[in-house]
């Protein structure tokens, strides 16, 4: 028997995980997001924790953040061209929202985008039969 390796009951509960929600699988309206896409949306639903924390949100209490492509990019293993992109995908499926904030005079440079995530659009129906299938 290995003496390392096995996850051990003392260990599992300290580890963190981001949530990959199965309406990103499942769901016709969202079925055709690329892996980058679904990946994406979790880090940046998990990055909703840290906005809330550091009181990143607007005059409307609506939650955004700074995330820099870079950061995404570095996170997800691939280029900021791609990142580009699957930040498009996200916008076009009405999954993620992101306000320009234009230039500051004072520090003479362009501030960083406002980035919100959006909640899916999924109807009674669509949620219950999801429930159905499950249970199958």
């Amino acid at each position: 028997m290995p003496t390392n390796g096995f996850y051990n009951v003392n260990e599992v509960y300290t580890e963190k995980y981001y949530q990959l929600p199965q309406w990103l699988f499942t769901n016709e309206k969202y079925k055709d997001l690329s892996n980058n896409a679904r990946i994406a949306y979790a880090l940046l639903k998990d990055r909703n924790r840290y906005s809330i924390k550091n009181h990143w949100f607007d005059a409307d209490g609506n939650i955004y953040f700074i995330f820099t492509n870079k950061t995404l990019a570095d996170m997800l293993n691939v280029t900021e061209r791609t990142i580009t992109s699957v930040k498009k995908e996200l916008v076009t499926h009405r999954l993620l929202y992101i306000k320009k904030m234009g230039f500051d005079n004072k520090i003479k440079q362009n501030l960083p985008s406002r980035l919100y995530l959006l909640k899916p659009v999924l109807s009674a129906e669509e949620i219950y039969n999801n429930m159905i299938q499950e249970e199958v």
